[in-house]
């Protein structure tokens, strides 16, 4: 390394510039003040221009809004004779009103107090018959009673951006009966076009603005017509039109590009007009000058520089001697040795001080090389345990490449060691779905900064295996920098899991296809949780007509002693079998049943598991049994029975 010439980390270098940093600060500080000032009446001066030339906009704009506007109401209140014949007569006299026609480029319609056109000019619209209800400023006339201007929509049968207009037709007693509408088409040659078109300046323009939708109708480039304004908070400029604010500010658009902004608002309709002009243009004298200052102070920078570098290099050279010398000391791979003191004066000074400083680093190398010694050593163990680790683990950047992983993991993507995984993305070690899906999983934990855990099948050895991981974001600084994660094996967790729903399901069938009715009930307060289909076949309710609720509730024991004795017996022995009872259907019919139960235990929880049958027909036949017998003993006369 030559000392003796230029380098930009020497003793001279950041003299040299410390001297032109307090010389230059002053000039630097001017340019900027001046630069500042001058931007600031140029901003005020061009904002006042600005405004001035979108006002004249807005109030032309207004004008021919109010002169549409006055225009249906004028015809509408001339359209209630018509309004009342047949539709032919409405259809006549739209078609007889070209003073209408030529204030709106899609033409014009009528339609009743349901919003259904009636009458239609141009006929090629091809409008009778279509319900316009849906359409703001058709529902305001017909609902309120006011002329109302709608928002841009795409025209039913236009199928291109449009602006509505619509005046109530009233009756002599003042009744809404029906609308007069009329149509402008964003997409055609129109009135706002003719005072919009123009741009302002080079590359500015207008806009036209819904406040109440954020929505941009019209616009100096057409391609913004029904374009939504950013969300509120993101451009406070917006915001503040928005809510009336009528003048002129500076704001960046959602493209990056700063423009001066000014908006007057538009009375008869509630819109605005915004006129833009990106700042580039507008402060360009601005920028030519700020250049030509900063060139001139570049020179005197370079020549104050060079100045200034001279005399420090013929001061420092005792010093640059020394410097050379500490230089070599790594080439020669020996102990520092002292440096030479050739001047007693403040560098000689700062010389001693060096010696003893290497003096120290000689004894602080030493105690780095165990240290060093003693990190790898570890280092060795961490690996160890991590290689030994039954899970796959790993590290990743942001931009998902791998910082580390445990040998498990290079196993399982069929790579020979850890270190060959390093550097690599999920897309260049597995297949591209399995890649895309991780990649989604990291780029949601470094947007969210939340764990997740999924499970999900990968393909190992050409078979299919459910591993289950764990993802967590690498958080420094407040600021997430990476994912860590670990992935175990669950194949086998997932098929006793698959086996034990298979069990749950024949149970389920069992259950459901049992034609002895089954209940299941909680101990403690004889709730009902769940009944076969046999069940509610025999006593004729719906399924949610039982569940939540008790057999006394639902009042199926006949006697309820019966119902009391069945609950003794099982709080006392938690099993009765073979028990007749009376019970009651839901349409009151009487039914003997006979009934088992048992108490079991589901989680922990007792419940009654509860089996009857119907056995009405069996007592039926036991009580004719019984009385033919009856008959027979005490019969006085004498009963013979022949084979």
């Amino acid at each position: 390394m030559n000392w003796t010439g230029f380098q930009w980390h020497s003793l001279k270098t950041k003299i040299t510039f410390a001297t032109l940093s307090i010389f230059l600060a002053g000039i630097w500080s001017l340019s900027f003040y001046t630069s500042r000032m001058l931007r600031e009446d140029m901003e005020h001066l061009l904002g006042e221009q600005q405004f001035s030339t979108v006002s004249m906009v807005a109030a032309q704009l207004n004008r021919e809004l109010e002169s549409r506007l006055k225009a249906l109401e004028m015809v509408a209140s001339m359209s209630e004779k018509a309004m009342r014949g047949e539709p032919a007569a409405m259809q006549t006299f739209i078609e007889q009103r070209p003073e209408l026609h030529a204030l709106f480029n899609l033409g014009n319609y009528v339609t009743r107090t349901d919003g259904t056109a009636i009458a239609d000019f141009p006929l090629s619209a091809d409008r009778t018959g279509v319900n316009y209800l849906d359409r703001d400023y058709i529902a305001a006339p017909l609902n309120e009673g006011k002329t109302t201007i709608g928002r841009p929509v795409i025209g039913k049968k236009a199928q291109a951006p449009i602006v509505g207009m619509a005046a109530p037709i009233r009756d002599t007693q003042g009744r809404v009966i029906g609308s007069l509408a009329g149509v402008t088409s964003l997409g055609l040659a129109n009135f706002i076009d003719e005072i919009l078109d123009s741009r302002y300046g080079r590359t500015g323009g207008f806009l036209l603005v819904m406040p109440q939708q954020r929505l941009i109708v019209t616009a100096t480039e057409k391609s913004r017509i029904m374009e939504v304004l950013p969300a509120p908070g993101i451009i406070p400029l917006i915001d503040r039109f928005i809510q009336g604010y009528e003048g002129s500010g500076v704001t960046v658009n959602p493209h990056g590009v700063e423009m001066l902004v000014s908006a007057k608002g538009i009375p008869a309709a509630g819109w605005y007009v915004a006129g833009l002009l990106p700042v580039v243009e507008a402060f360009a004298p601005i920028r030519d000058m700020q250049q030509r200052m900063l060139l001139t102070t570049l020179l005197l920078t370079l020549l104050a520089g060079v100045l200034t570098w001279w005399m420090l290099r013929r001061q420092l050279a005792p010093l640059l001697v020394a410097a050379q010398a500490l230089d070599t000391l790594p080439e020669t791979n020996q102990n520092p040795q002292p440096l030479p003191i050739t001047r007693h004066d403040e560098i000689g000074h700062l010389i001693g001080g060096f010696n003893r400083l290497l003096e120290t680093l000689g004894n602080r190398e030493t105690a780095l090389r165990e240290s060093e010694k003693a990190i790898r050593q570890r280092e060795s163990y961490q690996k160890a345990l991590l290689d030994n680790f039954p899970f796959l683990v790993w590290l990743k950047d942001k931009d998902g490449r791998f910082l580390a992983v445990n040998q498990p993991f290079a196993d399982a993507c069929g790579l020979s060691s850890a270190n060959s995984v390093v550097g690599k993305t999920d897309f260049e070690i597995w297949p591209r779905e399995l890649a895309v899906g991780y990649r989604a999983d990291d780029l949601a934990l470094l947007n969210t900064g939340r764990p997740m855990n999924v499970e999900e099948i990968v393909e190992v050895d050409g078979k299919p295996v459910w591993f289950e991981t764990y993802k967590s974001p690498v958080i420094e600084n407040a600021q997430v920098v990476g994912t860590v994660g670990f992935s175990r094996d669950i194949d086998d967790r997932r098929r006793m899991e698959g086996e034990l729903r298979s069990s749950e399901e024949r149970y389920r069938i069992i259950f459901q296809t049992s034609l002895d009715s089954i209940t299941i009930a909680r101990l403690s307060d004889g709730m009902l949780v769940d009944v076969n289909q046999a069940c509610l076949d025999t006593v004729g309710y719906e399924y949610a007509e039982v569940i939540g609720y008790t057999t006394l509730e639902l009042k199926i024991w006949a006697n309820p002693l019966d119902r009391q004795f069945f609950a003794d017996v099982l709080q006392r022995e938690s099993r009765i079998l073979n028990y007749e009872a009376c019970l009651r259907k839901k349409n009151g019919d009487l039914f003997w049943g006979l009934m088992s139960a048992a108490v079991i235990e589901l989680d922990g929880v007792p419940y009654i598991h509860s089996v009857f049958r119907d056995i009405t027909e069996r007592k039926r036949s036991e009580e004719k049994l019984h009385l033919a017998a009856s008959v027979f003993s005490h019969a006085r006369e004498g009963i013979l029975i022949t084979g």
